[in-house]
């Protein structure tokens, strides 16, 4: 039978929301949190505009758009499936769909928006089956977890395990952030590590209010601060992650220089890991690399590159952040 899609419309929070769940192939930058923080980050410039597409044969699926808020009053369509430059985007469903689904998608997206942004969910196979041609490449590292940690572990490099054994020696502990003055203080261990990345970073400086008002404050299960620690409780390293059904994502890192001998980074992407395996979580993404020694440090975990590629539907005055 033929496919044909029948309807699209706005779609309801709820519907998101319960979508977004169901989905193993979603991450959380498909959901409608993720969405929120973006608008609430650039001050209402994007909003959430999701659309719920019904096909002929009865199943659903969900674009998780955003948009700027003059196309959202209707002059014209600047549609983004990644409104934040390197992360995923896409539809999602609770339906199991066919290439057929998806290539009926991938035409409304490319042919129907007008101007359009999407970095490719590498997780999707569908969305890789239809063929969409990509404006340019990138490149995620990822863990497959199915194996159970026992088997992600022995695929670490020696160097790595060595570290964690270390730091686990110097006394380093690892626990989650449950309040204000864990976020606040891992803040100040980020100023550490932005006065030593220095100039290459000032284009990716964090406001502290990114980090209480859009995180802390909204006290997601989706969201967790992870804290290496010494023995008397000074917050020497971090890790923030974004958690969806199958699929955990590594936001945000930093670590106090003074403190780089004792190996708390591997300690804490060891409690991270082992604690995604014991949940059933299918993907641990370590994300974008911004030089090669990061590159490095995150393949010692046994990650493995996947092509990530990206659509860029636009005139060449219109910026992408």
């Amino acid at each position: 039978m033929n496919v044909a899609i029948s309807q699209v419309h706005p779609a309801q929070p709820e519907e998101w929301d319960v979508i977004w769940r169901q989905c193993d192939y979603a991450t959380y930058f498909h959901s409608q949190e993720w969405a929120e923080i973006v608008s609430c980050y650039k001050e209402g410039k994007y909003l959430p505009n999701p659309l719920l597409v019904i096909f002929s044969d009865g199943k659903k699926a969900l674009l998780a758009l955003s948009c700027t808020m003059w196309e959202c009053a209707g002059t014209s369509g600047q549609y983004f499936l990644s409104p934040v430059n390197g992360i995923y985007g896409g539809w999602i469903a609770a339906d199991s769909l066919s290439r057929e689904h998806a290539f009926l998608m991938k035409e409304f997206l490319t042919q129907k928006l007008g101007y359009l942004f999407w970095q490719i969910n590498p997780f999707d196979d569908l969305v890789t089956a239809t063929g969409v041609d990509a404006t340019f490449n990138g490149e995620t590292l990822v863990i497959n977890l199915e194996s159970g940690f026992d088997s992600v572990h022995k695929d670490w490099k020696a160097s790595c395990r060595r570290a964690e054994r270390k730091a686990v020696r110097s006394n380093i502990m690892v626990k989650v952030a449950d309040k204000k003055e864990d976020w606040r203080e891992y803040y100040r261990v980020y100023e550490d590590s932005f006065r030593r990345w220095g100039d290459q970073a000032q284009d990716h400086n964090i406001d502290w209010k990114i980090f209480q008002e859009m995180l802390f404050n909204r006290q997601s299960s989706h969201i967790k601060l992870w804290l290496a620690t010494t023995k008397d409780e000074l917050i020497v390293a971090g890790a923030l992650m974004f958690y969806a059904k199958k699929h955990v994502y590594y936001f945000h890192g930093a670590a106090l220089e003074n403190y780089f001998a004792l190996r708390p980074v591997n300690l804490l992407f060891y409690k991270i890991i082992k604690d995604a395996c014991d949940k059933d979580y299918r993907w641990f993404d370590f994300g974008r690399s911004g030089s090669e020694g990061v590159r490095r440090f995150k393949r010692s975990f046994g990650a493995r590159p996947m092509d990530c590629k990206y659509v860029d539907i636009r005139p060449e005055s219109w910026d992408i952040v």
